[in-house]
């Protein structure tokens, strides 16, 4: 594929799946690193992976409230339109990523994360989520040591407490959901997450694929 040819810096529809597929690849990239992390079963590997899932985790908070933007943007719309005319199951995907994202309290609550704590924390929320911290809950294994403990990300950690607590404040007096202990509130946004990355990643590379049957063709 020859970029330039395919996404035209004069073409809008190019410059909306190229940020689509910009999110979509950065999650997919942690999700592969995660996969191949849980296949180590040693303690480094048990590490890995438990550092990549805080990054994962995190990293969603960050790039879906831009996704959602801009999927309710028209430029989205337009791109939709056209490009579903090469690849019939574009038109049902982008419905999926759009009924997944627009879901409430999960859009407001990855946009507010995200503002107070996923990218650079402020002192507030740093001290909220440190004053939440159980006694044993951010001990270090062995493993840790030496080298390999450069792997241990104290933010990403601490982000794992605040969206714990954040997730059951906004789900638990939800009609829509029954979660009755903050263990099940936090399960129910991170499944929620998992479907909107998925949701995202069965319609980008279609979308790259149009794209190019429509310029080639």
């Amino acid at each position: 594929m020859r970029i330039r040819a395919v996404f035209r810096p004069d073409d809008p529809d190019a410059i909306t799946v190229l940020r689509l597929v910009g999110a979509a690849n950065d999650l997919g990239m942690l999700w592969r690193l995660l996969q191949c992390a849980k296949d180590d079963d040693s303690v480094y590997g048990k590490t890995i992976a438990d550092g990549v899932r805080h990054y994962l985790c995190r990293m969603g908070t960050l790039h879906l409230p831009d996704v959602w933007q801009l999927i309710n943007h028209p430029d989205f719309d337009r791109a939709i339109t056209r490009l579903s005319r090469r690849v019939q199951a574009i038109a049902s995907d982008a419905a999926a990523l759009k009924e997944s994202l627009n879901r409430d309290p999960l859009r407001k609550l990855v946009a507010d994360v995200r503002n107070e704590f996923a990218g650079h924390p402020d002192r507030e929320s740093v001290e909220r989520a440190l004053a939440r911290v159980e006694d044993g809950l951010m001990d270090l294994p062995v493993g840790y040591v030496g080298k390999r403990g450069l792997h241990f990300n104290v933010t990403d950690k601490l982000f794992d407490v605040y969206l714990f607590h954040e997730s059951h404040e906004r789900y638990k007096d939800n009609p829509r959901y029954s979660t009755n202990t903050a263990e099940e509130s936090f399960r129910t946004l991170l499944e929620e997450m998992l479907d909107a990355q998925v949701a995202l990643a069965n319609l980008a590379p279609k979308l790259v694929a149009a794209l190019h049957m429509d310029v080639v063709q």
